[in-house]
C-alpha cells in the first residue's frame, strides 16, 4: 500500500514529484504521447539534468536553468511591458516564434493579460 502524500517525508515528496514529472500524463490521466521517441528521450534526460541539479547528488552533464519569464515572450516579440498590456491584439500572435524558435523544456506562457480580457 502506498503511503499518503502526508504521511511521507520531504524526500518522498520530492522523488514523487519527480517521478511524475518523468511519466507526464495527458489531460485525460493517460501517459503523454510523445511526437517521437527522439522527443521522449530529451525530455527524460532534461527532467533528470534538473532532478541531479535539485538533489546534488550527481553532478549533471550541463547547468539547468529555469527562468519565470511572465513577459520574457513580450520583449522577445519586440513589444514593451506597456504596450502588452493595452495591445491585446499584438500580444496574441508573440507566443508561436517565443516557443518555436527556443528549445524549452517547458514553453512558456504568456502571463500578460489585458484589460479586455479581465
Amino acid at each position: 500500500m502506498e503511503k499518503e502524500w502526508q504521511e511521507m517525508t520531504p524526500a518522498e515528496k520530492q522523488e514523487e514529484l519527480f517521478a511524475r514529472w518523468l511519466s507526464p500524463k495527458d489531460s485525460e490521466g493517460n501517459d503523454l504521447k510523445f511526437q517521437s521517441p527522439a522527443a521522449e528521450k530529451l525530455y527524460k534526460e532534461r527532467v533528470t539534468r534538473f532532478k541531479d541539479a535539485i538533489q546534488l547528488k550527481k553532478t549533471p552533464d550541463r547547468v539547468p536553468v529555469l527562468p519565470i519569464i511572465s513577459f520574457f515572450p513580450t520583449f522577445y516579440g519586440g513589444l514593451t511591458a506597456r504596450e502588452a498590456m493595452y495591445d491585446y491584439d499584438r500580444l496574441a500572435p508573440l507566443g508561436r516564434p517565443c516557443t518555436t524558435t527556443i528549445d524549452w523544456l517547458r514553453p512558456p506562457r504568456n502571463t500578460c493579460w489585458t484589460s479586455s480580457l479581465m
